[in-house]
């Protein structure tokens, strides 16, 4: 899933931290089911809530071990650039006892930000 905003700006943060707050409250006492993502692929304050596997759940502070990243940004200023193409290789041997063929897909990349400002990121949250 991609960004789909008009302007760009997302949250993006682990499964696990999506997963937390699918069950997490958005106050103490009240209306039950009030959650603050009520379900996989809803959003926050109005703006989409991205997972990926690549926003580690490692990070450490104080005496707490199991620390998740989310950040909030604004894509749109998020370039990816791509050259020298795609190249597409098949293995026919590496497999080949287990009657396998290997396709190995590569691809040369480079991503960074126009403006780093658009970007806020917090590497405490708690996901468990």
């Amino acid at each position: 899933k991609s960004v789909n905003s008009a302007d760009g700006q997302a949250y993006v943060t682990s499964p696990a931290m999506k997963g937390r707050a699918q069950i997490t409250p958005r106050q103490s006492a009240g209306v039950e089911g009030n959650f603050i993502l009520r379900d996989w692929n809803s959003g926050v304050n109005g703006f989409p809530v991205l997972g990926t596997t690549n926003l580690p759940d490692t990070f450490t502070k104080g005496g707490s071990t199991v620390l998740s990243a989310v950040i909030f940004g604004d894509f749109s200023n998020f370039v990816t650039a791509s050259w020298g193409g795609m190249e597409i290789g098949v293995d026919p041997y590496t497999n080949m006892a287990e009657g396998m063929t290997n396709l190995v897909l590569g691809t040369y990349l480079d991503c960074g930000m126009l403006n780093p400002l658009g970007f806020s990121v917090i590497k405490d949250a708690q996901s468990y």
